[in-house]
């Protein structure tokens, strides 16, 4: 329960900016947090060690959450526009959509092996498909779920993949985005082509914000346009494992909790 306490990349010159911060309140919780993300409203999603999530308006009330019966983490957390919460558990090769109150309501699916002997990871792709990440060929897959059709599938050159360590995978912008913790983002396009790759070593996680990507590096945030790849810098007022940025928030989590701040550009 969250308590209330008051390449080949082209890359231009980033610009440093320092927003204007104005801390709204901060969260405590029980459990560490392991994971954090956002869904396109602006709406804050936390998991904690025991893999319970958690939503968090932008008030830093909670909303809804969901603990499994057996601790685990989940291995993908989507949360998109909040209507239909994807969660992906490698363990079981099971997912699900939960629904903004993340009650187990939605059913929970099994991969089926006719898509992908060993998926890795999987993602949701638009409303009624997935990706797969398939570590028995380390090939992409595109799964449409109402047709059962396998629309894309594309081995990924062994080049990009070579003494990697994927981290986790994504779908945005028909771009697809597997994060790899020694080369970078590796970005492919809808089809599962290879287009580029961000090369920034020891990052866990990376967001989106309207047309950019955006990672923490050190004390600020690196921010990336997807179409012209121009990008820039924002300063954050306090460190944490997570900095997420919606049109009016920013939260800064840590371990411990977090810092919900306003700011202006």
């Amino acid at each position: 329960m969250i308590r209330h306490y008051i390449t080949l990349f082209l890359i231009t010159l980033p610009l440093l900016a320092q927003a204007q911060f104005t801390e709204l309140m901060k969260l405590s919780v029980p459990n560490p947090i392991s994971y954090a993300t956002v869904d396109r409203p602006g709406e804050l999603y936390l998991v904690d060690s025991r893999g319970t999530i958690q939503k968090v308006d932008m008030d830093g009330n909670l909303q809804s959450s969901y603990t499994p019966v057996q601790p685990v983490l989940p291995t993908v957390l989507d949360a998109r526009d909040g209507a239909r919460i994807f969660t992906y558990y490698r363990d079981r090769q099971e997912y699900i959509y939960f629904s903004p109150s993340m009650a187990d309501d939605v059913g929970w699916q099994k991969i089926d092996p006719a898509f992908a002997i060993t998926p890795y990871f999987v993602c949701p792709s638009g409303d009624y498909g997935l990706i797969i990440l398939d570590s028995a060929d380390w090939s992409l897959k595109k799964v449409n779920l109402k047709t059962s059709v396998v629309s894309v599938d594309e081995s990924i050159a062994s080049r990009l993949i070579k003494n990697s360590r994927i981290v986790t995978m994504r779908e945005y912008q028909n771009f697809i985005f597997l994060l790899d913790a020694v080369q970078g983002i590796i970005v492919f396009n809808g089809i599962g082509k290879w287009i580029r790759t961000i090369p920034v070593k020891n990052i866990t996680w990376f967001n989106f914000l309207g047309e950019e990507l955006y990672y923490k590096q050190g004390e600020k945030l690196v921010l990336i346009d997807l179409f012209t790849t121009a990008s820039r810098e924002v300063g954050l007022p306090v460190g944490g494992d997570f900095a997420l940025l919606t049109d009016e928030r920013l939260y800064v989590v840590s371990k411990e909790g977090v810092r919900i701040y306003t700011y202006r550009p």
